[in-house]
Order: structure tokens, then C-alpha cells, then sequence
């Protein structure tokens, strides 16, 4: 699974400032479940998906 993050019309990338201004533990959490994501797709544990439309999906933290 290859994960794009939006970028506005006018070049800003939301997501990434947003994971930018984190701590390095916080953004370091962050990109290895990316990474995990990447690596299993739909099969990665404590991770919940909902597709918006067509290949545009939403990730979030499953509830526990």
C-alpha cells in the first residue's frame, strides 16, 4: 500500500506541518505505523480505515 498525503491547491501540506509540530517521539510513533501500513495494507493491527472515495481512505487509530 503506498500512502500520499493531501497537499492544497496552493502547495501546503496539512498533514505534514500538522506531524512536523509533534515531538520527535510523537512523529517517530507516527511514521512507523506508516511504515507498518505500507508493509501490511488493511492487515495492520490497532489501525482503523474508511474509505472517503474512489483510492481516498482515511486512517485512524482503532478503538481499543
Amino acid at each position: 500500500m503506498k500512502i500520499v498525503f493531501y497537499v492544497s491547491q496552493s502547495g501546503k501540506h496539512p498533514v505534514l506541518e500538522e506531524i512536523n509540530d509533534l515531538s520527535v517521539e510523537d512523529q517517530a510513533r507516527i511514521f512507523g505505523c506508516l511504515k507498518s501500513i505500507e508493509e501490511l495494507g488493511f492487515e495492520c493491527p490497532r489501525v482503523a480505515f474508511r474509505q472517503i472515495e474512489g483510492k481516498l481512505w482515511e486512517i485512524t487509530k482503532s478503538p481499543e
